[in-house]
């Protein structure tokens, strides 16, 4: 079953100040899925959907959902499936602020094959990625890998770390 969807002028924050608009007016669809097949059959290893009463449904173009989602610091967007009005996706939580709808995030890797997963810090307003070069400075000893590796090992716990003479703690439940 297809449902058409519309998707207005919206920004996608980015690094820094820089930004990606992305205009269509075009229709998009939402397909009814009940397996990976529509995520693998285009070559992507993940899939968006929404859950509209007793089915989930694939959202079309969810690359454009994908792409906001992947940026530092973004917090959520809006899509308007034409049937259903305005609907905010809250990337933080993984769900629609309308209490009655629902929305996962799937993804589908080959086996063997995990998600490469950064974690990002704020630095003088910039998004960088933990072990990246800072300005005038070296790169940190902590990669995002190793803030993985500590999430899965204690999701609700904390990594203290030490760059240079400064010494950090992340809160994973903050």
């Amino acid at each position: 079953m297809k449902l058409p969807l519309y998707l207005t002028k919206m920004s996608l924050r980015g690094f820094g100040n820089s930004y990606l608009e992305y205009e269509e007016d075009e229709e998009e669809n939402y397909e009814q899925s009940t397996s990976s097949q529509s995520a693998s059959a285009r070559g992507s290893h993940f899939e968006w959907q929404l859950y509209e009463g007793q089915r989930w449904l694939s959202i079309g173009n969810d690359h454009v959902i994908e792409t906001h989602y992947c940026q530092p610091g973004a917090k959520g967007m809006n899509i308007y499936p034409s049937h259903m009005g305005q609907v905010y996706i809250d990337f933080d939580q993984i769900e629609a602020q309308n209490a009655a709808m629902g929305v996962r995030r799937l993804t589908f890797l080959p086996q063997g094959q995990s998600e490469d997963i950064g974690w990002y810090f704020k630095d003088d307003l910039i998004w960088r990625e933990y072990g990246s070069l800072g300005p005038g400075q070296g790169s940190s000893s902590v990669s995002s890998g190793d803030v993985e590796q500590q999430y899965i090992l204690r999701p609700q716990g904390t990594f203290h770390f030490t760059v240079g003479s400064t010494s950090y703690t992340l809160d994973f439940t903050a």
